[in-house]
């Protein structure tokens, strides 16, 4: 068995760790697991292929996943204004977005992240991500969103605020929030 942690003084006879006071160290007992670094990067998808991955991943989440049509998921800024972005866990494509800037705002458009890989962390980090970006293209400009409502709690906790009423956009309710 493993010497105890610098921090503990023995161990039981279940083999967890104890502290003096008889206190099991919460590494046993409930505490978050300590995460391992992920290698997930966002990056600007500026070859086609790196476009076609975006857009693939896009149709994944949300013509499949959430039944919007393809149609509407698609639109003019796609071929024009639109910044893509692709991000990469250990270099396999497994999320997407999309940034438009506009006179009023920078908005972070089409966020997507395949659902297995979702409840990790990985959209914190994406999120943060495309947040740098978007300052980046346009410090001058305030960043926003138009959010499904059901993840409005990832972007407040970022740092977005909720302005206006909750709009139907494709058959899924959103909420447009700014950061800060």
């Amino acid at each position: 068995m493993d010497a105890p942690l610098a921090c503990c003084h023995s161990l039981d006879t279940c083999g967890k760790l104890v502290e003096p006071s008889g206190w099991t160290h919460p590494i046993h007992h409930g505490a978050p697991a300590i995460r391992k670094p992920v290698n997930f990067q966002l990056k600007p998808a500026t070859t086609p292929e790196e476009r076609v991955h975006a857009l693939r991943l896009r149709h994944i989440v949300f013509v499949e996943e959430q039944n919007v049509p393809v149609e509407l998921e698609i639109d003019e800024h796609d071929s024009s204004d639109a910044l893509h972005y692709l991000g990469r866990l250990d270099e396999v494509p497994v999320a997407a977005a999309r940034i438009v800037l506009f006179a009023d705002y920078a908005k972070l458009q089409r966020i997507v992240l395949l659902k297995e890989h979702r409840g990790k962390g990985l959209g914190d980090e994406m999120l943060a991500q495309l947040i740098s970006y978007a300052n980046a293209l346009a410090p001058h400009l305030p960043v926003a969103l138009d959010a499904q409502v059901q993840a409005r709690g990832l972007y407040e906790k970022h740092g977005f605020v909720a302005h206006g009423d909750v709009f139907d956009d494709a058959g899924i309710e959103h909420i447009h929030m700014r950061l800060g």
